[in-house]
C-alpha cells in the first residue's frame, strides 16, 4: 500500500528517508538477509531508536533491525529478524 502521509507537510515519505552509505559489511548482510532500502528506510522512519553503549545507533520496526554508525554516516549493519 501506498504510504498515506506521502502529501503531508508534517511528515516525510518513507521512500524519500534517506539511508546512510552501507559500510561493506552491512552490504553482504543486506544482500543475504534479503533486506530491501524500503525495510531500511521503515526501519530509520518508524522504528523504536535505541543507543548503544558503543555509540552507534539501532532502530527496530516490523522485523528489522538497522545499525548505524554513531555519527549516522553510515549505516554499520541490518538484521531481519524471523
Amino acid at each position: 500500500p501506498a504510504d498515506d502521509d506521502a502529501a503531508s507537510v508534517f511528515s516525510v515519505a518513507t521512500a524519500q528517508v534517506p539511508v546512510a552509505p552501507l559500510t561493506e559489511h552491512c552490504e553482504k548482510r543486506v544482500e543475504e538477509r534479503q533486506i530491501s532500502t524500503e525495510d531500511l528506510q521503515r526501519a530509520l522512519k518508524h522504528g523504536t531508536r535505541t543507543e548503544q553503549p558503543n555509540g552507534k545507533v539501532r532502530y527496530s520496526f516490523n522485523g528489522v533491525t538497522v545499525v548505524q554508525s554513531a555519527d549516522g554516516t553510515h549505516t554499520v549493519t541490518a538484521i531481519a529478524h524471523e
